[in-house]
């Protein structure tokens, strides 16, 4: 009987966790940048932005990524950032990905750009934006 209650204990736990397990989507059930639902973080990059361009309805962050692994990244991966209305990184506008579509052997780097765009924030408002908390990943 004790067998009986201590596994009708640990399957409603299990049930529970299930159903109430943390969850990486909004509302709308879009996944939330920054989550890594079904991906796979790649650990072995660095990043450097060179270029912030702003316009009256996006934000614009350029760069490179170099691959300071052993191995190659294989195509396609995907980064990721998330944008900041300036450099004290205390309001976040939000967050973007872009997919890049070449293989990155060990000690190589490439280019990279993502934009943002949101139609509830007037982009040429924040000319001091910051972009950082960037991420590289595969999308699984």
């Amino acid at each position: 009987m004790k067998t009986f209650k201590y596994s009708m204990i640990i399957s409603s736990v299990i049930i529970f966790l299930l159903i109430t397990g943390s969850s990486c989507n909004d509302e709308s059930g879009n996944t939330v940048v920054g989550t890594t639902q079904g991906n796979t973080d790649i650990n072995y990059v660095s990043f450097i932005v060179t270029e912030l361009e702003v316009s009256s309805s996006s934000l614009k962050a350029s760069g490179t990524v170099k691959n300071n692994g052993n191995k190659t990244i294989t195509s396609p991966w995907h980064i990721e950032a998330q944008f900041y209305a300036d450099s004290t990184f205390s309001l976040k506008l939000g967050g973007n990905r872009t997919q890049i579509g070449v293989p990155l052997e060990a000690g190589v780097q490439t280019v990279w750009s993502i934009t943002f765009s949101d139609p509830d924030i007037a982009e040429g408002n924040y000319p001091n934006f910051r972009v950082t908390n960037f991420r590289a990943y595969y999308s699984n």
